[in-house]
Parts: structure tokens; sequence; C-alpha cells
């Protein structure tokens, strides 16, 4: 049976989606999965989600990219506590924070920083409660997971990375230097047309459809997971929505 490469897009703990969309792919074992990353938070599956990662990661062949979100988890797990606010609010975190069986709202702002409710006492989340309070509610395995994802992945003809690239970098020179750009983005990259060698494909930028150039396809979608079958050059999504990569492009060119 002929192995494909499917990439699929920004998932944010939407489980049931993620399936459907590799249904309707027609997802086998003999299927080399990569995954952009930003698995967690907005949608109230996350802990379902990082568990079926976790069971495909027993397939060596599975690569996991890092999203911006995993990298904001990262840093609260290592105790700094400026994150908060970026993972809980801007990142929507209390979807995750429920999806593992704890109240999200036990967590609160004030003008003096973010607390948590411990029995009848409220306690700032300093660096030591942080910790201890993410490191209680994750799994170890699920944290171990999350630190072993990667901020690139290459094959022949493709270059992945959860937010693009640093638009005029050289796509070898792509790496931890460029660490803020691969996860986050550059507005500069949405608008360059250059010819890196390599196809890129990313997520983060959430459009309603898979957006396709030349030298780039962006795979996060409002709604709805998407797929790229890169043997076929077809995008399918968890609507039941296909796109070929090819019949778009000669559709612009013309």
């Amino acid at each position: 049976m002929r192995e494909r490469t499917l990439v699929i897009g920004d998932i944010h703990g939407e489980y049931h989606k993620l399936i459907r969309v590799l249904q309707i792919a027609g997802y086998s074992s003999s299927d080399r999965l990569v995954f952009l990353g930003d698995y967690l938070n907005r949608g109230h599956e996350s802990r379902e989600v990082l568990e079926y990662l976790i069971e495909l990661k027993k397939d060596r062949r599975n690569i996991f990219l890092r999203g911006n979100h995993e990298d904001v988890l990262l840093k609260l797990l290592s105790g700094d506590t400026q994150y908060w606010y970026t993972w809980l609010e801007y990142g929507e975190g209390r979807a995750c924070i429920s999806s593992y069986g704890d109240d999200p709202d036990r967590i609160f702002y004030t003008i003096e920083g973010y607390f948590i409710r411990k029995d009848s006492h409220e306690v700032p989340l300093d660096r030591e409660e942080t910790i201890g309070f993410l490191r209680a509610l994750f799994p170890r395995t699920h944290i171990e997971f999350l630190r072993e994802t990667v901020l690139t992945y290459e094959l022949k003809d493709y270059f992945f990375s959860h937010a693009g690239i640093e638009s005029g970098m050289a796509l070898e020179e792509q790496g931890p230097n460029a660490e803020g750009f691969l996860l986050w983005g550059d507005e500069d990259f949405l608008h360059d047309h250059h010819d890196y060698g390599k196809k890129i494909v990313y997520g983060h930028y959430h459009n309603s459809t898979p957006l396709i150039h030349k030298n780039k396809i962006c795979l996060a979608l409002k709604g709805a997971i998407a797929l790229l079958d890169t043997s076929e050059g077809v995008i399918y999504d968890s609507l039941g929505r296909s796109f070929s990569v090819r019949d778009i492009l000669s559709s612009v060119s013309r």
C-alpha cells in the first residue's frame, strides 16, 4: 500500500473534528502524519486530542510541530507567570483546563495579578503555584509530549512550520533564531511571493477556506480542521469540503 503524507492544520481542542477529517481523507496506518501545532485551547476536547496524538506518536514516522499555544503553556510550566493572560484569555485556555476536569473559574485576575482559589483561600499564582497547578492538571505523559514537539520539518518539496517563516531568510537558516516567526508569524511573510525552493505549509492564520499560493499553503480554518494530502495535492476539511491545489493555482494564474 502506498504511503501518503497527510498534513493537519490547527486542531484547538476539537477532537471529533480531527477524527472526522482523517476519516474523510481516508487515513490508514500506512500514512504518515504531520501536525502543524496548536493542539490545545478554544475547543473543549484538549485532553482527548493530546491522548490521541500521544497514541499516534508511537508510530515514529508521525511528526508533531509546536504551535504558539503549546509554547506559551510550556513557558508557564517553567514558571514564567507573565504568560497567564496570553494563555488564559487571549489563548482561551480555560476551555483546556475544563477538559482536564478542573474548574477554570478558580483562576481570576485582580490589579495585583492572577490568583487561584484553594480550599477557602485565594492564593497568588506565583512561580511555585503556577508550576504546581499545571503539573497537577496535566498528566506527565502530556507534558512530555508537548516538550518533545519540534519547530520545523521538511520533505523534498515541502517545508512545515506552525506560522510560516521569517520572510527573506533561507529555509536552512530557519530555526531557533527565527523561533518567534515560526510560532507567532510574520506579516511580511503573508505578502511574500518569493520561491524558497519548497512550498511552505503552515497554520496559525485562520481563514474560511485554505489559502493557496504558489509558494505557500495555510491550513488554519475558522470552525473546521484542514488536512493536506501532499501526494494528491488535495485539501480536505472536517466540514466535508475538498480543494484541489492545482486547480486553484491554475485559476489564479489565468
